[in-house]
């Protein structure tokens, strides 16, 4: 059986605000920064790692990036989504700790994963 590798998606997104006071504005702006010609042109040139896919797959953008993008879309597309639940952060923060030690060191896997259970089990609650 092979195994295809596949990656955590989530990283920095773009918003407006509910108290936005200029609404019209900044409506603009976003559509302006997520548009497919600004992510795979202006957002691109000027160091943006782009989120739309027409960026990712432009003959340009990879010429410019040694193909990085079209290596790597096929892992994005097996990519799931980061959980998005309050205290996920913490616990991806601290789960990389045991898992260096135990690659590091080795060990018990076991209990490295019975410490990623409580880990996340108490982020669920808010405790980390």
């Amino acid at each position: 059986m092979l195994f295809r590798s596949s990656t955590m998606l989530g990283g920095t997104g773009l918003a407006i605000s509910s108290k936005c006071a200029h609404l019209d504005t900044a409506l603009r702006y976003a559509r302006f920064v997520a548009s497919p010609e600004t992510q795979r042109g202006l957002f691109f040139d000027h160091g943006g790692q782009p989120g739309h896919r027409a960026a990712w797959t432009d003959p340009r953008t990879n010429a410019a990036c040694s193909n990085f993008f079209h290596d790597t879309l096929p892992t994005l597309d097996r990519a799931f989504v980061r959980p998005r639940y309050a205290g996920y952060l913490d616990f991806q923060d601290r789960a990389g700790d045991p898992i260096h030690e135990y690659l590091r060191r080795g060990g018990n896997p076991a209990k490295v994963l019975d410490t990623l259970n409580e880990l996340y089990r108490k982020s669920r609650k808010g405790l980390l």
